[in-house]
């Protein structure tokens, strides 16, 4: 990016907050007990010292996919801790999940091939 440009725009600089909002979603299938889901879910979220309880995390069915039902998570955590932190809770919420029995489907198509009439 030439010089130019970016002495004529704004820059947002997010470190200078202490925090920022993680934000992920986590599908389970339809078969899937949704309140078990989400108990799981924010049982890992708040075992994690880094998650910030103030404002409580966000868990909340956002979306009946074609595969799953999709979970919207949103927690504030220190701004530092904030790229490693959502790799590490996406890998720990997965075990979590599949600790518990609690299907991560994948997406699946049936295809009908038809035949010359």
């Amino acid at each position: 990016m030439p010089n130019s440009e970016i002495w004529n725009q704004v820059i947002t600089n997010y470190s200078v907050y202490d925090t920022r909002r993680a934000e992920w979603t986590f599908g389970v299938g339809y078969g899937s007990n949704l309140a078990e889901a989400e108990r799981v879910i924010r049982d890992t979220i708040l075992s994690d010292e880094r998650s910030k309880t103030e404002p409580e995390p966000f868990i909340q069915v956002n979306n009946l996919g074609e595969s799953s039902v999709d979970f919207l998570v949103r927690v504030w955590v220190s701004s530092a801790d904030h790229f490693q932190y959502q790799a590490d809770m996406k890998r720990k919420v997965k075990e979590a999940l599949d600790a518990n029995g609690i299907e991560i489907p994948f997406p699946a198509r049936t295809l009908y091939q038809v035949g010359p009439e």
